[in-house]
């Protein structure tokens, strides 16, 4: 949770990577999996410039990262013109690739913003991607929700956005822009593909709880035989009951006791004897 210092450009709040010979894996383990409330900030104070702030929580500039299990949320990228003069970008509020890959597999991109602030003689500012931006490589996205980020959800300037099972909703702006790969995924205003549908996902509290509710029409609507279809949810629950598979990163849990209500507590537990 370490902010990045405000400096002409300002790349990586959270995390900077980069990697020539190969990838890395992060997952949710004991301590969790949460990169959360960075901020790349920067600054132009000069006469005439401008500043970049990428990759408020992530920012890939080589190699292949693999993110299961994990909450990339309330992170920043900011661009401010302190002079008259000065054009600010900000992209990438989440994460923003530039070469490599990035795999998003149970994981949420949520609550992640972009904010610039342009020179006070029109210079224009530039915010771009609140929860994704890719400049090239790929973004991959398995069960996971991209969800309630300021200013798109993904924004594609060039490289492969794809995703599976997958929940994108609730983003300010257009949710998806550019070209984009997606398969049985609940987009907010619709997107072309096997499997895709808009309707409201039926979250039990969003922002503070994305399981979904039993009512949600995300249940068992996504593919069973997706490839990178992970073996279990966030929550370490079985992905597949009968033979089907629940959209985003949390799987509704289907055990059910003689009561009629769930529940993991065994002091909790009924039964009838006959």
């Amino acid at each position: 949770t370490d902010a990045a210092s405000a400096a002409r450009d300002s790349f990586g709040g959270g995390i900077y990577f980069e990697s020539a010979t190969g990838g890395v894996a992060m997952t949710r383990g004991e301590a969790g999996c949460v990169i959360s409330g960075n901020d790349a900030f920067s600054l132009c104070d000069s006469l005439e410039c401008t500043t970049y702030g990428k990759g408020g929580g992530i920012y890939v500039a080589a190699g292949d990262l693999d993110l299961s299990s994990c909450v990339v949320s309330g992170n920043s990228a900011r661009s401010h013109a302190a002079t008259s003069w000065g054009h600010s970008i900000a992209h990438g509020g989440g994460v923003y690739l530039v070469a490599g890959s990035v795999q998003l597999t149970n994981s949420i991109v949520g609550s992640n913003t972009v904010e610039g602030v342009g020179g006070s003689n029109g210079y224009p500012s530039q915010e771009r991607g609140g929860g994704l931006y890719l400049q090239g490589g790929a973004i991959g996205l398995f069960n996971s929700d991209l969800v309630d980020n300021l200013e798109n959800g993904a924004y594609r300037e060039a490289g492969v956005l794809s995703a599976d099972n997958s929940i994108v909703y609730g983003n300010s702006g257009t949710q998806i822009v550019g070209v984009a790969d997606f398969h049985y995924c609940d987009v907010e205003g619709g997107w072309p593909g096997v499997g895709n549908f808009d309707l409201s996902p039926g979250f039990v509290n969003s922002p503070a709880d994305y399981h979904l509710l039993a009512t949600s029409p995300c249940i068992d609507a996504g593919d069973p035989a997706a490839v990178g279809l992970p073996a279990t949810d966030m929550d370490g629950q079985p992905r597949v009951n009968n033979g089907l598979v629940d959209l985003g990163p949390y799987e509704l849990s289907t055990a059910l006791f003689a009561d009629g209500f769930e529940s993991s507590d065994t002091s909790e537990w009924s039964w009838t004897t006959p």
